[in-house]
């Protein structure tokens, strides 16, 4: 064979494995034989829906889909092979993106239909972080549950995930140093998933990330004790979903459906030990327990009061923590709670946005000064029992007076003309209550 032939043949059929070895031949993907693409194998049973808690438990949605760990790119085709039988009335998709990540590709992420068997399709224009929504519209039973099994085939990359009592720092660091290809990370723990950059990541992986799960679990646990949700019935279960903290490119921290989010600057307070609140660094600690506690709110809130019945959470948290001294000492709030009470009652509208919402904050914490934990948790599992129709303020301040006093076992007339609720109906249906006053008045107690 002529030598220009045998070298042309040699050339040909080097750039056909390289080819193949690259992916590029028909039908390949560009990731499949990277460092980054592990084909991975995940079992998951069907999970109460989001919608089917919110319900339950009268709160924002929480998210009911589950981390896979990976990452699709945009533009990436996908192959995700589903296999066994789901169950009876499920939602099974697959979702791109994370909620609040990016603003360019906007907030929500790319929700993809899957089928039991083979399942194709291509990442639009925006790739993100994976996950798996398999839910039912309502509790599933533990005896008869439906596990499926995700093979994920094609397309996608291995992202640095750390999970709670599984993953150690070593695991951690190899893993961001060996998955370079994708912008985020996630680390999990029972209660939480949390999202953020691979460049934040790096500049903190010497940190203590099982400190920062469990304080968030932490966190959670204690915002769920105080809303009476001690597993007694299904009525007050806990809500079995975990709780997406995110990282964000807009605002400083907010919650809204299915996430908390944290822009680039507050990060550091949720994803490192400063989220403990101990510590002259902790700085915003604060707004990761507040954000939290948005997402246990109840329809009693009335107007002007969401940033104020929120911090019943928050307070909740810093207890918890054993934080010190507290917000309301530190931040000398209780000479200004003191001022305000003892204006004239004339001069004094508790609704008012002149009164500010740490003032206000102190009623709901004289509350509990006097009551304890037991009060915020009878009120929580009433609301959720009787699950009232709450359509104006006016409906939702008499909800929540009338049901202070019963829960109390008190007449808290005095207290709530001292700070100011004018409801001058509600003060007839609380005096047929025929309750005694309370022994200690509550409007004179303060944090030690």
């Amino acid at each position: 064979m002529p030598d220009l032939i045998k070298k042309t043949l040699a050339v040909c059929f080097l750039l056909v494995m390289l080819l193949e070895g690259c992916g590029g031949g028909s039908g390949g993907n560009s990731t499949q034989n990277s460092k980054d693409f592990i084909p991975t194998n995940l079992q998951l049973n069907e999970v109460a829906s989001a919608d089917y808690e919110s319900k339950r438990l009268l709160n924002t949605p929480t998210p009911d889909f589950r981390v896979t760990g990976l990452y699709a790119p945009p533009k990436a085709e996908l192959t995700v092979k589903v296999g066994g039988t789901s169950a009876d009335n499920n939602k099974l998709k697959l979702l791109v993106g994370t909620y609040s990540r990016y603003n360019n590709g906007g907030r929500d992420p790319t929700f993809y239909d899957l089928k039991t068997g083979t399942n194709t399709f291509v990442v639009g224009d925006f790739g993100g972080m994976v996950y798996v929504q398999y839910t039912v519209n309502g509790k599933p039973d533990p005896s008869k549950l439906h596990p499926l099994t995700f093979t994920f085939q094609q397309g996608f990359l291995k992202a640095p995930h750390y999970v709670l009592g599984k993953t150690t720092k070593d695991d951690w660091k190899t893993q961001l140093t060996t998955y370079t290809s994708t912008p985020d990370v996630v680390m999990e723990s029972k209660r939480a998933f949390m999202v953020f950059s691979r460049a934040n990541a790096l500049q903190w992986q010497d940190n203590n990330q099982d400190l920062v799960l469990n304080t968030a679990d932490q966190i959670l646990d204690a915002e769920s004790a105080i809303s009476g949700l001690d597993d007694s019935s299904d009525t007050h279960r806990r809500n079995t979903n975990q709780f997406l903290m995110t990282q964000a490119e807009d605002g400083w921290m907010y919650a809204t459906n299915f996430r908390t989010a944290f822009s680039a600057n507050a990060a550091k307070y949720a994803f490192t030990q400063r989220i403990t609140g101990s510590g002259q660094d902790s700085g915003d600690a604060w707004g990761i327990w507040h954000e939290l506690g948005h997402l246990h709110q109840q329809p009693w809130t009335w107007s002007g009061l969401g940033e104020v019945t929120v911090n019943i959470y928050s307070l909740a948290a810093e207890r918890s923590l054993n934080v010190t001294p507290r917000r309301l000492v530190s931040d000398k709030v209780w000479p200004k709670i003191t001022s305000y009470l003892a204006r004239a009652d004339a001069n004094k509208n508790f609704n008012a946005d002149s009164v500010d919402v740490f003032v206000r904050l102190g009623m709901f914490q004289q509350l509990w000064l006097a009551y304890g934990d037991n009060f915020y948790q009878q009120l929580h599992r009433k609301t959720r029992e009787e699950k009232p129709t709450l359509d104006t303020d006016a409906k939702k301040m008499r909800y929540f007076m009338l049901n202070a006093c019963e829960v109390s076992g008190n007449d808290l007339t005095a207290f709530f003309k001292k700070w100011g609720l004018q409801a001058d109906t509600v003060y007839a249906e609380i005096a047929a209550l025929k309750l005694p006053a309370p022994a200690t008045d509550p409007s004179t107690l303060t944090d030690k």
